[in-house]
């Protein structure tokens, strides 16, 4: 009888840890199915992104991350890359073997998404048993809610480094917990974070100096000596290695490398940053109430009530706090770790927001808070648990199922409740960049070039049609040139040969930019019913010997 109950007690703990693990899923799954129903396609950088991951196994292997915004506001001479391509590398293989189908990129996507989910949940249950899984599990389900359906599918590469970043902090806790083996997994989980933006670049250098000092300090105690730890260490440097391969050879490939321009454009201070004053108000974050954290929105930047921020700035308080000690149950000193993890992170991320220019500014550059908030919640939360005495790390069996419920029922309401993206404009451009393929036909591995004449055309339809036009065996060229040499030269504009087809796309909203030849050939037009205007795609005559004679 007694072995029935142990293994009947073992069965319900193991329940709890499964719902979970399956509370992480719901909302990745929900994304998926949504993006296919739709019909995702990529557009805008998403469509640049997909080409350069595309090229990564064609003889174009990419050394660089996406073009930053560095050089922008007339300041070319300081234009730089984002520090790296560990994601174009994870989406290439499944595009190539997909032949570039959209779903390949969507289920990437997704996939990293559920499998960043269980490890924290994995982690979670590592440091602090069930009930961090539990706590653990439920961040990740906010975090997903937060980002929404959009920024768990699109490969936008600061959308893919949100969810990492709660790994990055529990991991960040592990080492802390002195688990050396934690180390190989956050340098891969450090580089994709690190690489994805240089907003990002701060959070993850304070960690970085967390992890070393604590590694440092334990080596010089002797703690470091049990077996095991000197293969992490070995483990994290091979990784650390490998994924930063890519640009380690950009900096002997190209001249001015990439590392040189990210020091000069930080050097430079180009902008009106906002300063630390105007920075508080981003600790609205923290705070759990109207105003306060909230799903990822272009109002992510904007002022808030005044009570937000202030509940924000309590709840950073209440970490400071929580680190020295404070009040802290006898036995229980591993409860300031997480606390002091978190304000570690809210501080890198005070720093981040007192450099935002007045205008413009991007909410993804501070879509990373959103995760450093769940963390900080989980941390107080770990704190609190700690005075309730019939609350354990192991979570007895009477409080395991209802926990996982309602962890599980917290996902599925979020993930119902989470808003649906308006993907009129995406199915437009699909469709203006699938007529055109059509319309030109086979590609046969022939090169074309897409202008874009405005603002959506530039920055949206021109890199979605030649995605299309990719899928239909062309090679296409659409990036504008850059100031300096570059891993994606191969996607000039300006390095397309003379016989190139020509494509221009032009938007109804802006006749002053359609400065096209009145033999101009229309293929395709499409209507944009959130801008009210309409696209159109031409071919531009010309451009190739049989045009030439054509004309």
């Amino acid at each position: 009888m007694p072995r029935t109950r142990r293994t009947w007690r073992t069965w319900r703990v193991d329940r709890l840890l499964l719902l979970c693990l399956a509370a992480t899923l719901v909302a990745p799954v929900a994304a998926l199915l949504g993006a296919a129903t739709h019909g995702w396609a990529p557009h805008g950088d998403d469509a640049t992104i997909v080409l350069r991951s595309w090229d990564a196994l064609s003889g174009h292997p990419p050394l660089t991350g996406m073009r930053s915004t560095s050089g922008d506001a007339g300041h070319p001479e300081l234009a730089s890359h984002h520090l790296g391509p560990l994601e174009l590398y994870l989406l290439s293989l499944p595009l190539a073997l997909a032949a570039g189908h959209p779903m390949a990129v969507v289920a990437t996507t997704t996939t990293l998404a559920a499998v960043v989910g269980l490890l924290v949940v994995v982690w979670g249950e590592r440091l602090g048993g069930r009930l961090a899984a539990v706590l653990l599990a439920a961040a990740v389900v906010l975090v997903q809610w937060s980002v929404g359906p959009e920024g768990l599918y699109r490969p936008f590469n600061p959308f893919h480094a949100v969810l990492p970043v709660l790994l990055l902090l529990v991991l960040t806790w592990a080492v802390v917990r002195g688990d050396h083996r934690a180390l190989p997994p956050f340098a891969v989980v450090g580089a994709l974070v690190l690489q994805a933006n240089l907003a990002f670049v701060p959070l993850v250098l304070v960690l970085l100096v967390v992890v070393t000092a604590t590694s440092a300090r334990r080596a010089r105690q002797g703690r470091e000596r049990r077996p095991g730890a000197t293969r992490s260490y070995r483990w994290a440097a091979a990784l650390g290695l490998l994924v930063w391969a890519p640009p380690l050879v950009e900096l002997v490939a190209y001249h001015p490398n990439n590392a040189v321009q990210v020091l000069r454009w930080a050097i430079a201070g180009t902008g009106d940053p906002v300063g630390p004053v105007a920075a508080l108000r981003h600790l609205a974050l923290l705070a759990p109430v109207p105003g306060g954290f909230r799903a990822l929105s272009e109002d992510l930047l904007a002022p808030t009530t005044p009570l937000a921020p202030l509940v924000g700035g309590l709840v950073l308080l209440a970490l400071a706090l929580v680190s020295t000690g404070w009040r802290v149950p006898h036995g229980r000193d591993s409860v300031v770790q997480p606390a002091r993890v978190a304000l570690a992170a809210n501080l890198a991320l005070l720093a981040t927001a007192s450099q935002l220019p007045q205008w413009p500014a991007a909410p993804y550059w501070v879509v990373h808070w959103l995760p450093v908030a769940a963390f900080s919640w989980v941390a107080l939360l770990w704190w609190a648990l700690a005075h309730v005495g019939t609350v354990r790390p192991e979570l007895p069996g009477r409080h395991a199922l209802p926990a996982g419920a309602a962890v599980t029922v917290l996902a599925a309401v979020l993930a119902a409740a989470a808003p649906s993206p308006d993907v009129s404009q995406d199915q437009a451009i699909t469709a203006l960049g699938r007529q055109g393929a059509t319309a030109l036909g086979p590609g046969e591995g022939r090169s074309v070039v897409v202008e874009g004449r405005g603002f959506i055309p530039l920055l949206a339809a021109a890199p979605g049609v030649a995605y299309e036009l990719r899928r239909a065996g062309w090679r296409p060229h659409h990036l504008t040139t850059w100031p300096h040499p570059e891993d994606a030269e191969h996607l000039w504009t300006q390095s397309a040969p003379r016989d190139a087809e020509r494509l221009a796309v032009v938007d109804s909203d802006e006749p002053e930019l359609a400065t096209l030849p009145p033999t101009a050939e229309q293929l395709a037009v499409v209507d944009l019913p959130v801008r009210g205007s309409s696209l159109t795609l031409y071919r531009v005559p010309g451009s190739s010997p049989e045009a030439k004679e054509g004309s």
